[in-house]
């Protein structure tokens, strides 16, 4: 059985967990197909509570107490194809299918997702910044092959600090786990390490050593460099590598930055060629997992020891779709999931004694073949559609966060132009302040909607007062701010305009069978 988690939004959002899924909702201001965006924490007839789990709160709404986010959020218009997710398990990057990036800076619903000003990333990666109290160092290689760095404050101002030019070409720059600097991986195959605005501190390059992606321990100083195999058919090889960064002993308190390989190579058997969710690395640094090949209804994963004598590899067969490569994810250093796309069974494989559990499926998902995943912390999250699928895999939770779509039917302003006033075709009416005066925060509020028909015109009838007009020729008076109803009418018909006349403030309605 799952435990499943409920965490309400001081701004308007909304993730509510369930067996089959969840709604994060938020409103928006935008006419046409428009997206939720943020609300102040003062704004609202409602204001729910921060990230409730189990009866307590998440770490994450912990992490998030006390804190004001003041950057509207935004959701994606598109679907999600590329996920990274923090060391820590607890902030997520996401790219959609028109190449718009979003920092989702908790996975609880009590903050929204805030723009990344990158169009098209290539590639990217993101760390918690403790010193900071709760931001964020964002790494990303963007369209033209070159990288930014950015640093995202508590309050999420998006800040760029740094960039790697586009003619020193990268396949991955990564924030390393507690945002000290980051690690780029150049397509001339050197691995260097950078601070947060660009400055080389240490570099590694050998002949014939050839990486083409790198995976990162939970630590700041182990990571491997991984390539295909030059010497083995269908194989890949794992080179362990350290970062040694620190002060040399005698030396009068110079610094040391260097890069080094850590032991010797392994290769490991592969009939795929590596992937980021078929190549995984265990948090402690000592353990690599690599998907193999199919095997009847089953799939074969090499797991390899990097440090023990020999070739300590051992091999372990999960059911799983023969047409679909599972993608694996350490959840510990002695837990392993293994997951496909197809709403099949997720599989827990406990490495200590090979023995295989049951979990939460990773939603199904024929568009972005289940690459758009990535695990970190005990926390697998998913891209499904322009939403995320969080599994929390220790705690056996999982929920879904995103925006739900609402098509703006009517907007209107009153005559002061300090109210705007929208109308959605399946929600409620909103009004709410175009602006602020000085110590006032942004104000909104909630008329109700005929349930059946939906409200398809608002008008202000002064700035005291709205009218709205529903599919079936209804026509009701509201004192907004407190939404009361002073009067309604109606006509069997729908109507398709309504006109005031401006001394008299008599109104009439121009009428049409529906």
């Amino acid at each position: 059985m799952h435990r499943h988690h409920d965490a309400r939004s001081p701004r308007g959002a909304r993730s509510r967990s369930s067996s089959t899924g969840t709604v994060t909702l938020a409103i928006g201001l935008a006419i046409g197909l428009a997206l939720t965006a943020c609300r102040p924490s003062g704004s609202g007839p409602e204001q729910p509570k921060v990230g409730e789990s189990n009866g307590g709160e998440t770490e994450a709404g912990r992490a998030h107490e006390g804190r004001a986010w003041q950057r509207a959020g935004a959701g994606h218009t598109s679907n999600i194809d590329m996920v990274a997710i923090s060391g820590d398990g607890q902030a997520v990057l996401t790219r959609d299918q028109i190449g718009g990036m979003r920092l989702w800076p908790v996975l609880d619903g009590s903050v929204e997702p805030v723009v990344i000003p990158v169009q098209g990333p290539q590639q990217f990666s993101v760390a918690r910044r403790p010193e900071t109290g709760g931001g964020f160092l964002v790494g990303v290689v963007d369209s033209a092959g070159g990288a930014k760095i950015f640093t995202v404050s508590p309050d999420g101002e998006v800040n760029e600090r740094g960039s790697l030019a586009p003619f020193q070409p990268l396949f991955e720059i990564h924030a390393l786990p507690g945002g000290q600097g980051l690690l780029a991986l150049y397509r001339d195959h050197s691995i260097r390490l950078v601070d947060d605005s660009a400055q080389e501190l240490a570099r590694f390059e050998e002949r014939r050593f050839r990486p083409t992606s790198l995976r990162l321990s939970a630590d700041d100083r182990t990571f491997v460099a991984v390539s295909a195999s030059t010497g083995t058919a269908d194989a890949v090889e794992i080179q362990p590598m350290v970062m040694i960064r620190g002060i040399e002993p005698g030396a009068q308190g110079a610094k040391i930055e260097r890069i080094e390989r850590k032991g010797a190579p392994r290769r490991i058997s592969s009939a795929n060629p590596p992937a980021p969710t078929t190549v995984a690395m265990a948090p402690n640094g000592t353990r690599v997992a690599v998907v193999d090949k199919p095997a009847g209804n089953s799939w074969e994963l090499v797991v390899a020891d990097l440090f023990a004598q020999g070739d300590a590899q051992t091999r372990v067969q999960v059911t799983m779709p023969a047409h679909i490569i599972p993608n694996i994810g350490f959840v510990s250093d002695e837990q392993l999931l293994v997951s496909a796309n197809d709403g099949s069974l997720s599989w827990l494989i406990d490495l200590s004694d090979e023995s295989q559990h049951a979990r939460t499926s990773a939603p199904q998902d024929f568009i972005n073949q289940g690459r758009a995943q990535a695990l970190a912390g005990g926390v697998q999250v998913v891209g499904h559609g322009t939403w995320l699928f969080v599994h929390d895999v220790l705690a056996r939770s999982h929920r879904y966060l995103g925006y739900r779509s609402f098509q703006t039917q009517s907007v209107a302003v009153s005559p002061s132009g300090e109210w705007v006033a929208w109308a959605y075709v399946a929600g409620p009416v909103f009004v709410e302040s175009l602006g602020k005066r000085p110590g006032e925060s942004k104000r909104q509020y909630k008329l109700p909607s005929e349930p059946n028909f939906g409200t398809v015109k608002v008008r202000f009838f002064d700035d005291d007062h709205v009218v709205t007009i529903d599919g079936a020729g209804g026509i009701c008076l509201y004192r907004w701010r407190d939404a009361e109803l002073v009067d309604q009418a109606g006509i069997h018909g729908a109507i398709r305009a309504l006109h005031f006349e401006p001394k008299a403030g008599a109104g009439a309605g121009a009428g049409a069978a529906a």
